[in-house]
């Protein structure tokens, strides 16, 4: 794995709101971690590098748990940059989704993203009852308001 994208996750371990640790991920990240072999050369990019999968992984998990959830989101917006398993694709839409949802109520995005991966996985019955529920609410918030005062 390329050690400039240790060196970018370590920054934004450190200082999540490094802009520029962010856009060197970005550069490097371009191709599924695989950058400096297909950037520029106009290369099409090889199959994501397992290495930078589980890194990104952890990097987001990092986040997520320290409450970094913009950045979480931006890492997710990396990955499916270069991710071209539809599988793959759904679950970190699904993820998206959830963190856009429960933590950054930002319940439109939310929905596009559960809708995302209904497109690339027809009948997921997680993004179903999510997107499900957030009708649910939207459709009976004055009741439930009125329920809880």
């Amino acid at each position: 794995m390329d050690a400039g994208i240790i060196s970018a996750l370590a920054v934004l371990e450190v200082d999540p709101d490094n802009a520029d640790a962010l856009a060197q991920l970005a550069a490097l990240t371009d191709g599924g971690g695989n950058g400096a072999a297909a950037q520029g050369q106009g290369k099409t990019a090889a199959a994501p590098d397992t290495s930078v999968r589980r890194a990104l992984a952890e990097a987001r998990r990092i986040h997520r748990e320290r409450g970094d959830f913009e950045l979480t989101c931006r890492l997710i917006d990396l990955e499916l940059g270069w991710e071209t398993d539809s599988g793959r694709r759904a679950d970190l839409y699904f993820e998206k989704g959830r963190i856009l949802a429960d933590e950054l109520l930002r319940e439109p995005e939310a929905v596009r993203c559960f809708e995302r991966v209904l497109e690339l996985r027809p009948g997921d019955e997680a993004a179903e009852d999510t997107l499900g529920h957030i009708s649910l609410v939207r459709d009976n918030w004055q009741k439930i308001v009125k329920k809880y005062l």
